[in-house]
């Protein structure tokens, strides 16, 4: 059977829950402590995915901004570590972008009319407007597009650099296996 050591500490020391309560466990001495970001490592495991991806084309229908952002991903050097599943999500992102930009419904209006035999007629009319972006929507579009690197804060806390062009270069991008062709002959 294990014992834990308390120590006393007064309430007024600390104001975690279990001070309030007056005794807390004592400290394991820092040789005896278990590192906590062993795992911090990058892993050693490199998979390989499909040689060519298909990139689904955006849809004509999403709203202008919508489509200049997803376009613009294929325009990025960040591509190169897209699969699939990536572009997947960066299409149901761009969709969900497109709906949330576009004039929604806010109403409807009664509509009334008269014909030349004196009948009226009434119907009702759909009222659509822009609205700006909610703050939840907002922030769940931005923390996708950032799971997607798409901006150099989510690219510098992936540890992804990208390099400026240099001169003499047309600034596009090499895909992994063409670069890999051209290196080993």
């Amino acid at each position: 059977m294990r014992q834990t050591t308390l120590e006393y500490v007064p309430p007024s020391v600390s104001s975690s829950w279990a001070a309030t309560l007056g005794y807390v466990p004592a400290q394991k001495k820092p040789d005896h402590q278990r590192r906590r970001n062993a795992g911090s490592e990058p892993a050693d495991d490199v998979i390989t995915g499909p040689a060519e991806i298909e990139i689904p084309r955006a849809k004509s229908s999403w709203h202008p901004v919508a489509r200049q952002w997803y376009e613009s991903l294929a325009q990025s050097a960040q591509i190169a570590y897209y699969q699939p599943s990536d572009w997947a999500y960066a299409f149901m992102v761009a969709e969900s972008l497109s709906r949330d930009l576009k004039p929604r419904v806010v109403g409807t209006e009664l509509l009334t009319s008269t014909d030349a035999e004196g009948n009226i007629n009434q119907r009702l009319e759909v009222v659509r407007a822009s609205m700006p972006l909610a703050g939840s929507s907002m922030n769940a579009l931005t923390r996708a597009m950032g799971n997607l690197l798409g901006t150099h804060p989510d690219r510098t806390k992936a540890n992804v650099k990208i390099a400026p062009v240099e001169d003499g270069e047309d600034g596009s991008v090499t895909w992994i296996d063409t670069a890999r062709g051209r290196r080993t002959g």
